[in-house]
């Protein structure tokens, strides 16, 4: 999935890119609109269905806001503790078969040393890590 931007202006749109071996050609499927434009957030697709956008860079004003597509829009679900952007963020199975993703660092004012997660309903604060 590639996911908004920056390209002679901030960008909201979306694309995934199908890399499956059995399509001859790789073939660009767009994906509604994000309802902001956006750069320097994170994304996954969470529990292998759902895809969810969060935090990054609006013009102007840094969003704590996270998104999922669920019914062909984009809708948002819940916020982020921090306002942070270009954080790094890693999808992390879990042994009941749920997962989480865990979002370190990024910027907003100054660099980050904060951690959160989010476990598809709400986005939890961690502990500091450097």
């Amino acid at each position: 999935m590639v996911a908004t931007g920056y390209y002679l202006g901030y960008l909201s749109s979306i694309e995934v890119v199908n890399l499956d071996p059995s399509t001859p050609n790789l073939v660009c499927d767009n994906l509604p609109d994000f309802p902001n434009s956006l750069q320097g957030g994170i994304g996954h697709l969470f529990n292998g269905t759902t895809p969810i956008i969060a935090a990054g860079y609006k013009p102007f004003e840094d969003t704590y806001e996270c998104f999922a597509l669920k019914d062909g829009a984009w809708k948002q679900i819940s916020s982020l503790s921090t306002q942070r952007q270009y954080a790094s963020s890693v999808l992390v199975p879990l042994e009941n078969e749920n997962e989480v993703i865990i979002v370190t660092g990024g910027r907003h004012l100054d660099n980050l040393n904060s951690v959160e997660s989010f476990n598809g309903m709400d986005w939890e604060q961690g502990m500091d890590v450097f």
